[in-house]
C-alpha cells in the first residue's frame, strides 16, 4: 500500500510579504481571492458587526467565588476526560 505524500505544512503557511499560492481552496474549503472578498465586503448585507449582550452592571456577575469555582469544576472535569483519553491510549 504506498501512502500518499503530504505537502510539508510549513510551506502551506502563509508569510507576511510572501506571494500566496494560486490555489489553496479544496472541496470542502472555498478559496476566496481578494476580488471576492472585496464583492462580498461591498454587499449591502454584508456586516462585521457583532451583536453581544452585556449585563447592566457588574454585580450582576454573580459571587467572585462561586465563579471561580465553577471554573475550578469544568477544569477539573476537562482534567479528567483528558485523562481517559491518554488511559485508552495506553
Amino acid at each position: 500500500m504506498t501512502v500518499p505524500q503530504l505537502p510539508c505544512p510549513s510551506r502551506l503557511a502563509y508569510r507576511p510579504g510572501e506571494e500566496l499560492p494560486s490555489h489553496m481552496g479544496s472541496r470542502r474549503f472555498k478559496h476566496y481571492d481578494r476580488d471576492a472578498v472585496r464583492k462580498i465586503l461591498d454587499s449591502p448585507s454584508a456586516s462585521l458587526a457583532l451583536k453581544v449582550k452585556l449585563a447592566d452592571a457588574a454585580e450582576n456577575f454573580g459571587d467572585p467565588r462561586g465563579i471561580a469555582q465553577a471554573i475550578v469544576d469544568h477544569l477539573g472535569d476537562a482534567q479528567r476526560g483528558f485523562q481517559a483519553v491518554l488511559d485508552s491510549l495506553r
